[in-house]
């Protein structure tokens, strides 16, 4: 079971590394940008995420 969630979380990972690289990643200068950041793809990941256990 923890296998399979770590490898769903690297997927998904590597998925929202691609989909920044397609848009251009944006320079992170400060501390706060790189929260604000970390937090966005958490929140992006964390939608997927329960789109899959729902069965979507």
């Amino acid at each position: 079971m923890l296998p399979g969630i770590v490898s769903m979380i690297n997927k998904g990972i590597k998925e929202m590394q691609a989909e920044l690289d397609r848009f251009g990643r944006p320079i992170i200068v400060d501390a706060g940008a790189q929260l604000y950041t970390i937090l966005k793809l958490c929140r992006a990941y964390n939608k997927i995420f329960k789109e899959h256990l729902d069965g979507g």
